[in-house]
């Protein structure tokens, strides 16, 4: 067995295969040595060489054997200081963390919400223990009403320090376990400018995501194959047939196709019943627009724009629904989801590549075509329900955009158009809508 630590001890050339099989079918052996080496790890954390590798092994195994002895050690690690730990567990403190800790969790919840709200700990390893604290939301040790409750305390009760703040931290638990019943909190976050939109972007971006039942953005889960988990890393020579290699250029030819064909304009003009329906619903158009009134179906097409493209992201409206997943169309009526999908075909930022043609004007020409008609839907269901505010509308249709900053755009977007003269009745229009709602 000493022998077999020894090749651990340190990073080596080549990934040790042997040593490792060695080690896990010795498990009983070497767990001892494991546990004890995190504990000298953590009594003597400035001692350790920058090449030192057992402490990696350790974890990984240790969680592989689902060892609930090292759970404490492991949090002992992590609260050492924080730029020694980023040192320490490189790459791991964001991507693996997380499922080391859930693997050896004792069941102490109480450690885990110690650690969360420890402000002196890497923000990075807070961050991993609160997706722990979810998964158990997900494997029903925790309730709906437990989690909710604890994710408000993070955002109202915690103080605020801006390189401490989990605030988009907590917005990945409530996409990843669609927690609706927080989205007015996520956008109080975006209020207070505490979200990092580099992570999963702006507002109506989190609504998107928060209805998109995929992979989770922070996924935790059992290490059952430490060897799996670890002879990918960079720090390891790689065999040419270690992995499948990538055609790069055929990669970005694929990719380059993909965005081109979301921006590229629609190639016919006339619609047969097959088709898709030009409003970008997924339906086929004989199930939707089909006998909506001309002007209706005209908007869609007269921008000559690809709208299916546009709304590709945008939450889906039917189909085979997994369990417990939230259709758009089971919390909104269909007049305030063609309000807010004409809101968001004008608003919803366009990430269009540098390839691709653009006229400026001809967009925000079909911009204010698409919050023409969104005003136009939005009083005509107003004046049918009695609603006199923005508030009040708000309180029961609002999907990605409040409806006052919404009008507010469309009012600049006017403002700053080259041609101004031919909306000046629009403008007066709008303003009068914002005085009279506001």
């Amino acid at each position: 067995m000493n022998e077999i630590i020894g090749k651990l001890e340190h990073v080596t050339k080549k990934f040790p295969h042997k040593e490792l099989k060695e080690a896990i079918n010795r498990k009983e052996e070497v767990t001892p040595i494991l546990l004890d080496t995190l504990d000298k790890i953590i009594q003597n954390s400035e001692e350790v060489d920058f090449d030192y590798m057992l402490h990696m092994y350790a974890l990984y195994l240790l969680a592989q054997f689902r060892e609930k002895r090292a759970f404490p050690k492991i949090i002992g690690l992590i609260s050492l200081d924080s730029e020694y730990i980023e040192e320490l567990l490189g790459d791991t403190l964001t991507d693996g963390l997380s499922s080391i800790i859930y693997s050896t969790y004792d069941g102490q919840i109480s450690v885990l919400k110690n650690v969360i709200e420890n402000q002196s700990i890497n923000k990075y390893a807070r961050s991993a223990v609160l997706d722990v604290y979810a998964q158990l939301y997900s494997d029903k040790t925790i309730n709906k009403e437990e989690l909710i409750s604890y994710l408000k305390k993070l955002i109202y009760d915690i103080d605020y320090d801006e390189y401490t703040d989990l605030a988009t931290d907590v917005q990945g638990v409530v996409v990843d376990n669609h927690i609706f019943e927080m989205i007015d909190d996520i956008q109080f976050l975006y209020d207070e400018d505490r979200i990092d939109i580099f992570m999963l972007g702006e507002y109506d971006d989190f609504i998107d995501l928060i209805y998109l039942y995929k992979d989770k953005i922070n996924p935790v889960r059992y290490i059952d194959d430490t060897i799996k988990e670890m002879e990918w890393w960079a720090c390891f020579e790689q065999s040419n047939n270690s992995k499948e290699k990538l055609d790069f250029k055929k990669l970005e030819k694929q990719i380059m196709k993909d965005i081109s064909k979301k921006y590229s304009k629609p190639k016919k003009e006339k619609i047969s019943r097959n088709d898709p329906c030009p409003c970008g619903s997924g339906k086929k158009y004989k199930n939707c627009c089909i006998n909506k009134s001309s002007s209706e179906k005209e908007i869609y097409i007269n921008t000559g724009e690809n709208i299916e493209g546009l709304l590709q992201d945008y939450p889906i409206e039917e189909g085979v629904k997994e369990e417990s997943q939230v259709l758009i169309t089971d919390i909104f009526d269909e007049e305030s989801i063609n309000i807010d999908k004409l809101v968001y075909l004008a608003l919803h930022y366009r990430a269009i590549p540098m390839w691709i043609e653009r006229n400026i004007d001809e967009e925000n020409k079909n911009k204010i075509i698409y919050l023409t008609k969104a005003s136009e839907e939005f009083l005509f269901k107003c004046e049918k329900e009695g609603i006199t505010s923005f508030e009040e509308y708000d309180k029961k249709y609002k999907i990605h955009y409040r409806s006052k900053d919404w009008f507010k755009a469309f009012e600049n977007l006017i403002k700053e158009s080259n041609n101004k003269a031919a909306y000046k009745n629009t403008l007066k229009n709008i303003k009068k809508i914002i005085s009279d709602f506001s």
